[in-house]
């Protein structure tokens, strides 16, 4: 790419920037209910990466506003090839999660997910501290 262009698509980025608003936050603490089952890397070839999809009761809201008391969360369980620690996550147990909503994420459309859970009524966040 020559300068020019370069400049050109840095100007045109920082424009389409310039009118976005920030995506809402709601940190919670969640018990895990459900946790689906992440499939292996290998099996997931030619994806290097995967979200696991679990459901969670909010136990409570610690920043930002949420109504719903059960949601399914969407978090990364496998990247670059290799299982994370949250693939490992216990059902029964709590965690801090630090959610956006998933329909603010439309890069993640795309994205291999590993799920067991069949519950469409249910809002979808992102878990965006993995």
């Amino acid at each position: 790419m020559s300068v020019a262009e370069v400049a050109t698509l840095n100007a045109r980025s920082a424009k389409t920037r310039q009118g976005r608003q920030p995506v809402a936050q709601v940190v919670v603490e969640a018990e895990l209910l459900q946790a689906s089952e992440p499939d292996e890397p290998a099996t997931i070839a030619p994806y290097v990466r995967s979200l696991g999809e679990n459901v969670y009761k909010v136990k409570r809201v610690l920043s930002g506003k949420l109504e719903d008391t059960e949601i399914i969360v969407l978090q990364w369980v496998v990247l670059g090839g290799q299982p994370l620690a949250s693939s490992e996550r216990e059902e029964g147990q709590i965690y801090r999660l630090e959610l956006e909503s998933a329909d603010s994420h439309p890069e993640l459309a795309g994205e291999h997910r590993s799920t067991d859970i069949f519950e469409p009524v249910m809002n979808v966040y992102y878990d965006v501290n993995l």
